[in-house]
């Protein structure tokens, strides 16, 4: 299967051009804010690939807050799963009152059908977004998966995981 970049976001000088160009490159799925005192300091790269009825992203940026606020997700319309795994950096992610904490190793699983908040130090991950209807039959049993984490501790003799539901 051939992928073509539906957006590469590279080599930009970082503060206020760099975070405009990050809000335009990610304005489909989140709203965010920097706090005013880092955005002369804002770094945010991102290489995003078309895989068919997939979307692969590597992306990394400077500390801020990421939303999808109800208004957002109406206006959006986008009704797919985000598995997120961070590489460096911690997220707190919140959803409905429970916040979650996602550290490098750890794969965040989203319904970006639903709201949720996060906030994120300077980080860098990968994240695949697949259609809702990719899932079939068992598209019911991701309605309890919004938010989990699937924990990633790295061990001499490979991966261990645990699963925090939300």
């Amino acid at each position: 299967m051939r992928s073509n970049s539906v957006l590469q976001l590279l080599g930009e000088r970082p503060g206020i051009d760099q975070a405009a160009a990050w809000r335009d490159a990610v304005a489909p799925f989140w709203d965010f804010a920097i706090r005013k005192e880092d955005l002369a300091a804002f770094q945010g790269q991102s290489q995003v690939r078309h895989l068919g009825t997939a979307i692969l992203c590597r992306a990394s940026a400077s500390g801020l807050r990421f939303e999808r606020e109800p208004a957002l997700v109406a206006r959006m319309g986008v009704d797919h799963i985000l598995a997120h795994v961070r590489l460096t950096g911690r997220s707190r992610i919140a959803i409905g009152g429970r916040e979650r904490d996602c550290a490098p190793g750890d794969i965040c699983l989203l319904d970006l059908s639903r709201p949720l908040s996060a906030e994120s130090t300077d980080y860098q991950a990968v994240t695949v977004v697949l259609p809702r209807a990719l899932f079939g039959a068992h598209q019911a049993a991701l309605d309890g998966l919004h938010g989990s984490v699937i924990r990633g501790r790295p061990r001499s003799a490979g991966w261990s995981t645990t699963i925090c539901a939300p």
